[in-house]
């Protein structure tokens, strides 16, 4: 929101730019041709969006994200999954899984190429500019791995630790985090919400599925929950559990191991088995108490962000926290009328009571009015000689992030209140302290608390409506120390809490009042136009380390001898810090855990001749692996398509969310931003290099663009002259517009591509959402077959394509077959399901286009398609690639190989059930390919 895709910030530093003689709109004629003329854009050098100008030169802001990115990115993955509809109908993953099940594995091994941690702080990559540009290796970030979701420790060894990264299965740890492998293969699903290990049975793990970051709406959903009792050699799926829900925490009690409780997008769920089957608790939401069903009118009523368990007695604590609380559906229903914390002396289904605090302030017990409540974790004080009654709840205000919904896509546009103001730069309500089990609150901490100066936050002022607690509805967690206790009170004395950065009770003592806190795990190390208390005075930038920005995870693992660890899952992967009996945290003392845990998120992946492997990365920018295997990021913030230069690796090219392109012609070290400024183009912009020629690039939004200068900024009159004294570039010539779809007037958007020659194609959607007006539509455009020869840089031969036998759902990618001198033989790979999968409450919605099948070959420049899916699974696809009289398809359940021309499928290699979401055939070896896996970082496969 990652992406989430990961929302997170974009700073705009500077005014926006126009382009010099943008040409309008042009009409296409009923036959599909345009009378469309190629031109040069002349895009004035200034600093764009997103970049500052510093040293001469257009930096990016480090890495941060605009507050609606992470919902942006979301919400494009989303639609590959879902489209036409906005939702998934329950059971369609599961047929994919069962499918893929039944499936004889072909071929080899696949061999990972790179070796994690990705480093973040070689200097050779840190520019002239020591805070913003390219490479962030001053803002205190070192080794780095992929999103963490949550993490569960064995209680009778503390070097024995699990971590959940959030589509990279589940990974063990015997040595405290030194290092890492991955227990989770044989999971169906790798999408991650929640682990716990119980010490009943000789040891179980117990996991629930689905990545829970953004709410749970727009990331991957599960397939339920999952024990091992091998550490990892097998799994069994746990009875009465749904599929297709998000797990948000799992957790055992402390006293009864037997016992342990699931909180889920559809409700909280207990085990008296160890967890092999469980029931529904039934908590008492009102109408849809209990229900899981795809009720539209309880699709989100149940959603259990946490739950606690009292040690010693197994009283249970859950809140439902939907982040969205009572805003109403386009249908006028309310989403979640209920919000709230929810208690049980046993945990028994039928025992839970409703903590009503009211529905505005002053409440009755003190607790956020219901309204406000959203997304909200909790701990309990379940450490020895603590008094366990005490309970602490993190709560993101609901009603901040509703009043921000785009009426377009169902998601905030405003970075708080809809008032841009620093005070209210922040989704977050506050803290609340109870004493006696939920019963009763006190507010100990509210939002402005977080920006008190002098607190180490590097978001403290809340810059451009960027402040703390910004993505409380996305990452939040609070823990309490089970080692720090007030001898006379048995209160703990140390709270932490995870929202974008890390923070602690400034005062050792009990929390039972507003008190001051600070930062212990800094957003970043930068200064400029940001503030980290009296840290940054007179100072570029902040010496030492800090963890990766984000917190989705943390939680305390006592050593047993009176010292604890603190363990923290971020966008970056896995951090700790350790401390003695009487020691404190401290912002300087994290050490990262990243070596071997393979979880990178990678959109796309390309590779030179000498082995130089380029992947653009969610939230970790731009990746370069070596040939020995090294990993550096070489770009920072949110990576997504890439290019290499097969016989110079030293000349590689970029792109930022929207298709902001940078180019570079020494490794890495120096970069020219070249954004080619697209109309309407996803956050995910497609961008391709062509494999006959390294010096021609095509980008895609709206308008189709295309350049021979990738790596350098062309500038106009004197192409010499440097970017740092450039008044403007002329790389980019627009040789199509896709314009608008004919009923709603949405921009068309580019949302795959292909260049090869002289021939190129995009696939495009408009409107690309079925959250605008129950629509959607696809298509594909080419200089392939046309009324004239199509040629780079030219709008010669461009037109929309008839693609009869396409189904309307989202093009994922195109791949232009080499052996075809005409570029008239296409493939093209769609997302989504089947028309035998349309789900509850499609109404209104178009089905008539969905269609079978997800891999589909032109050979007539995609006037028909035939689709050539055979009996591959049902599940969206990603990528397509012709290997020796092969295909390979990339879905989200894994590699298939057809050796028939796609009558039959099978599993290629031992790829676990992740998505595939690229290909790349080696220049060096037509029998290799390199794949782009979301969430297990980069393959390669050799066929024999």
């Amino acid at each position: 929101m990652q992406k989430v895709a990961r929302l997170r910030r974009e700073f705009v530093v500077a005014g926006l730019f126009f382009l010099v003689g943008l040409a309008a709109t042009i009409a296409l004629a009923s036959d599909g041709r345009s009378p469309f003329r190629a031109h040069t854009k002349v895009i004035a050098a200034g600093c764009h969006a997103g970049f500052v100008r510093e040293d001469g030169h257009c930096a990016r802001l480090g890495g941060l994200e605009g507050p609606i990115e992470s919902f942006t990115l979301a919400e494009q993955r989303a639609m590959k999954q879902t489209a036409p509809f906005q939702t998934v109908a329950e059971g369609a993953f599961a047929n994919a899984m069962a499918q893929r099940a039944k499936k004889q594995k072909l071929g080899g091994s696949w061999s990972p190429i790179g070796k994690t941690p990705l480093h973040a702080d070689s200097p050779e990559y840190a520019g002239t500019d020591p805070v913003v540009n390219s490479g962030p290796s001053m803002l205190g970030w070192k080794n780095l791995s992929g999103r963490i979701t949550a993490f569960a420790s064995d209680t009778g060894n503390p070097n024995r630790v699990f971590a959940a990264p959030a589509t990279g299965g589940i990974w063990e740890s015997t040595t405290g985090g030194g290092s890492w492998r991955s227990i989770g293969d044989r999971i169906p699903s790798q999408a991650m919400g929640g682990v716990a290990y119980s010490a009943a049975n000789g040891g179980t793990l117990i996991v629930g599925t689905g990545d829970n970051a953004v709410g749970g709406i727009f990331t991957p959903s599960g397939l339920g929950v999952y024990t091992s009792r091998n550490d990892g050699v097998s799994w069994t799926k746990s009875t009465g559990v749904p599929d297709g829900l998000t797990a948000y925490k799992v957790v055992v009690d402390p006293t009864n191991p037997q016992v342990s409780y699931v909180a889920t997008s559809k409700g909280l769920f207990r085990s008296a088995d160890d967890g092999a089957s469980y029931v529904n608790a039934n908590l008492p939401t009102g109408a849809c108490a209990g229900d899981t069903s795809a009720n539209a009118q309880c699709t989100f009523a149940n959603t259990v962000s946490d739950v606690a368990v009292q040690s010693g007695s197994g009283a249970v604590i859950a809140v439902v926290g939907w982040a969205y609380g009572q805003a109403k559906t386009k249908a006028g229903i309310v989403m979640s009328p209920q919000n709230g914390i929810y208690t049980s002396p046993t945990g028994q289904p039928g025992t839970f009571t409703f903590q009503d605090p009211g529905a505005s302030q002053p409440t009755k017990n003190g607790f956020a009015p219901t309204p406000v409540v959203g997304r909200t974790t909790l701990a309990i004080a379940n450490g020895n000689g603590q008094n366990h009654d005490v309970v602490y709840a993190l709560v993101q205000d609901a009603t901040k992030l509703s009043n921000c919904l785009n009426p377009d896509l169902d998601v905030p546009i405003c970075t708080a209140t809809g008032n841009e103001v620093l005070a209210q730069a922040t989704y977050l309500d506050g803290m609340y302290e109870s004493s006696n089990f939920g019963k009763s609150w006190t507010k100990v901490m509210t939002s402005d608390q977080l920006r008190v100066p002098g607190n180490g936050s590097a978001l403290q002022i809340g810059v451009l409506g960027y402040g703390p607690g910004i993505q409380s509805w996305y990452n939040n967690w609070i823990a309490v120390d089970p080692t720090a206790t007030d001898p006379g009170t048995k209160f703990p004395t140390r709270i932490v809490f995870g929202l974008e950065e890390i923070w602690e009770n400034a005062l050792p003592r009990p929390v039972t009042a507003p008190t001051q806190w600070k930062v212990i795990g800094r957003y970043w190390n930068a200064c400029l136009l940001l503030a980290a208390g009296t840290n940054c005075s007179n100072t570029e930038v902040i010496p030492g380390t800090t963890t990766h920005p984000d917190q989705h995870a943390g939680t305390f693992v006592p050593d047993g001898v009176g010292g604890v660890t603190l363990l923290a899952g971020n966008d970056g992967g896995t951090y700790k810090q350790h401390l003695q009996a009487g020691q404190d945290f401290s912002n300087d003392n994290w050490s990262d855990l990243n070596t071997g845990l393979n979880t990178l998120q990678p959109y796309d992946a390309q590779i030179a001749k000498d082995g130089t492997v380029v992947a653009g990365l969610q939230d970790n920018g731009e990746m370069k692996i070596t040939p020995s295997g090294r990993e550096d990021m070489i770009f920072g913030g949110d990576g997504f398509f890439t290019g290499i230069d097969p016989d110079n690796s030293q000349r590689i090219v970029e792109e930022y969310a929207y298709g902001r392109v940078a180019g570079t012609t020494d490794g890495g070290k120096n970069w020219a931003v070249i954004d080619p400024q697209l109309t309407g183009p996803q956050f995910s912009t497609p961008l391709t290099l062509d494999p006959q020629n390294a010096d021609h690039l095509q980008a895609a939004g709206r308008e189709v663009v295309q350049t021979r200068y990738p790596y350098t900024m062309h500038c106009v009159g004197v192409s010499s002259i440097p970017p740092a004294v450039c008044p403007s570039y002329d790389n980019w010539t627009t040789v199509f517009d896709l314009g608008t779809d004919p009923v709603l007037g949405k921009n068309r958007s580019s949302t795959a591509g292909d260049l090869y020659g002289n021939s190129s194609y995009v696939g495009y959607c408009g409107p690309c959402s079925a959250r605008t007006a129950a629509m959607f539509r696809s298509g594909i455009a080419t200089n392939a077959g046309g009324s004239a020869p199509g040629s780079f840089l030219s709008s010669s031969g461009w037109h929309l394509a008839a693609a009869k036998g396409l189904p309307q759902r989202y093009i994922t990618s195109i791949w232009i077959d080499r052996s075809d001198a005409t570029g008239k033989t296409v493939y093209v790979t769609l997302g989504g399901y089947s028309s035998h999968w349309i789900p509850p409450g499609a109404t209104g919605e178009e089905t008539l286009g969905v269609g079978t099948g997800h891999v589909f070959v032109s050979n007539d420049a995609g006037a028909t398609f035939t689709d050539i899916s055979g009996d591959l699974p049902d599940a969206p696809a990603d990528a397509v690639v012709p290997v020796g009289g092969k295909l390979v398809a990339g879905t989200d359940v894994g590699a298939f190989v057809s050796s028939d021309g796609g009558t039959t499928w099978n599993l290629l290699g031992d790829l676990p059930a992740m998505p595939v979401v690229n290909f790349e055939i080696d220049p060096s070896n037509a029998k290799r390919i390199v794949a782009a896996t979301y969430g297990r970082g980069v393959w390669a496969f050799t066929f024999s």
